[in-house]
């Protein structure tokens, strides 16, 4: 964590938003220990931590003399009720000076994902250098109520004037987007989403992240299990742009039992996902009414005549995201986990994430866009898949096939439109 931060001899670290920040603030303390005096403060108010998690503590006046380096130092104004009462910051800012590393707590939760916020929260000094504005992505859908909330009438006057009984997606990132993490901050923003511990919380959390309109790094994983990764945005770009020949005729256009033709059925697969941008890449201006319903920007590809690798650099020379998914318009069966499978493996690790069935490589498959030269220099029919050959790629491996198959003979079609249970539910 220390590393995605940039920690730096001499920075003034604050803490703000939902319940963790405490544990937050005395794990970096126990990372920082080894390279200098670190301060542990508030401008608000802490339990008294646990005597393990520090070396020294001061209430009211402080002997700078017993302060030794490589330690943890607590100070605090007074104690109420097993509380640390904080200091003022501009007191703060006069001891800065006997310490390496300050790390403050600037806000209350009363141990709640969520908040009402008073008009002075959250209380970050002005000399601190980097804030940190902890969410717990747990609560995206949960009921709108006092047990996740902590001041639910003033939250609902500031965020939910609908009565809604849930907290949306919109409820979420609207919080966010008000910038109240960072009221009054300076310096560097971090954004921490905690508790990401498994692919249904990730699904919580990659669903919000793409909505934050606001400056700030965005880091994501779980302080209990020590994983932490950087969030990157991701480009869908479909492939639509072949030219059907061993189907003999336009096979994207087909419809099938739903009604949708098989173009459409593989776009629904990325439809609900909130990726950075979304391409159709295809050729003679086909498909652009189904690129407009669909909100996916529409390139018409002029060399598609010289093979697929001309679709894929297409994407690739107009994606300014952190990687790209490509995905076969001929798919109409793949599901939306599947694509977000994928997407968690990528936010991970960075690399080459690829689809396997049976341990055989498909699409779709994920791509870090550091790869561009090498796309680039792609010719022919030659397509991403080279690249699997030349640096280190994971695997996925799916046990249902039907989502991989894709339509390239008649037999293929009809074996598609005879799953009628699938159809039933397919919108």
């Amino acid at each position: 964590m220390i590393n995605y931060l940039d920690l730096k001899k001499g920075d003034i670290l604050a803490i703000t938003g939902s319940s963790g920040k405490t544990t937050l603030l005395f794990y970096l303390a126990q990372k920082l220990k080894k390279f200098g005096k670190v301060l542990v403060t508030t401008t608000t108010k802490i339990y008294i931590p646990d005597k393990k998690n520090y070396d020294l503590m001061f209430i009211g006046d402080m002997n700078f003399n017993k302060i030794e380096n490589n330690s943890i130092t607590v100070y605090g104004h007074s104690l109420e009720n097993n509380k640390i009462i904080g200091w003022n910051p501009s007191f703060l800012k006069t001891i800065s000076k006997h310490f390496d590393y300050i790390l403050i707590e600037a806000d209350g939760s009363m141990g709640k994902p969520l908040k009402g916020w008073k008009e002075n929260e959250p209380q970050i000094p002005l000399f601190v250098n980097k804030t940190i504005g902890l969410l717990n992505p747990k609560s995206l859908y949960e009921n709108i109520d006092e047990n996740i909330i902590h001041r639910l009438p003033l939250f609902n006057e500031q965020f939910n004037k609908n009565n809604e009984k849930i907290i949306s997606e919109d409820i979420f990132s609207n919080y966010i987007n008000s910038n109240l993490l960072f009221k009054n901050s300076t310096g560097e923003r971090f954004f921490f989403f905690n508790q990401v511990e498994d692919f249904k919380t990730f699904k919580k959390f990659f669903t919000i992240a793409n909505k934050i309109d606001i400056n700030g790094k965005i880091l994501w994983g779980s302080l209990f299990n020590e994983e932490f990764y950087t969030y990157k945005k991701i480009t869908g770009a479909i492939l639509a742009g072949g030219f059907s020949k061993r189907m003999g005729e336009d096979k994207l256009n087909i419809l099938l039992p739903n009604q949708k033709s098989i173009l459409e059925n593989t776009i629904l697969a990325l439809r609900d996902i909130p990726l950075d941008n979304k391409f159709l890449i295809t050729r003679d201006n086909k498909f652009k009414e189904l690129s407009k319903k669909y909100y996916l920007r529409f390139f018409d590809n002029k060399l598609a005549h010289l093979g697929q690798s001309e679709g894929v650099k297409l994407a690739i020379n107009n994606c300014d995201s952190d990687g790209i998914i490509f995905i076969p318009g001929d798919m109409p069966l793949l599901e939306t986990d599947t694509i977000l499978k994928l997407i968690y493996e990528f936010e991970k690790s960075g690399k080459i994430v690829a689809s396997s069935i049976n341990n055989e490589i498909c699409a779709p498959i994920i791509f870090p866009m550091k790869y561009k030269e090498e796309f680039n220099n792609l010719t022919g029919d030659t397509g991403g898949r080279k690249l699997l050959s030349l640096y280190p790629y994971l695997t996925i491996n799916f046990e249902n096939q039907l989502e991989f198959l894709d339509v390239d003979t008649q037999e293929e079609l009809q074996k598609i439109r005879n799953l009628h249970n699938i159809w039933r539910n397919r919108k």
